[in-house]
């Protein structure tokens, strides 16, 4: 985690995630149980300091959730979220994914779908595993260096 101007980023190699196949999307009444339930099936244990973000991809009909732990609920801002800023003032279109040396995100039309952590894997292997695996056809693809994120974390 790092402070710059009392803002308090998530590193994403403090974020777990993972994905819940489902049949069908799930009740919102019932949602929270349902994913607590299952992560405690997978062993990723919610405490009173655990956050949690899911997406629904209806595509695939999975729900993609992050999970991390932090002790103050204000000012936080989960490093791979940054991107968002790269969309403003425009008006976007389609899947883009932004990747690091650490991880990549998928956004459609300008908003967050997924985050996956990765290790040593080409532009083309990223695309291809979202490509075949989220049935998504990627318009863009940007590679993202510890110089841009420093940037896009000086601009908050």
């Amino acid at each position: 985690m790092k402070n710059i101007s009392g803002i308090k980023f998530i590193d994403a190699r403090d974020i777990q995630t993972t994905s819940l196949k489902v049949t069908e999307k799930i009740q919102s009444k019932y949602l929270l149980q349902f994913i607590k339930n299952n992560l405690a099936n997978q062993e990723l244990f919610i405490t009173t300091n655990s956050y949690f973000y899911y997406t629904f991809l209806e595509s695939t009909s999975t729900y993609e959730i992050i999970i991390f732990n932090h002790q103050d609920s204000f000012n936080i801002i989960l490093e791979p979220f940054l991107f968002e800023t790269l969309y403003k003032d425009t008006n976007p279109q389609g899947y883009d994914i932004f990747f690091t040396d650490n991880y990549f995100t998928v956004y459609k039309n300008g908003e967050f779908l997924l985050l996956k952590q990765i290790t040593d894997v080409s532009q083309e292997d990223i695309e291809i595993y979202v490509s075949q695996t989220y049935h998504m056809d990627i318009n863009n693809v940007t590679y993202i260096d510890k110089t841009g994120l420093g940037q896009l974390k000086e601009k908050h």
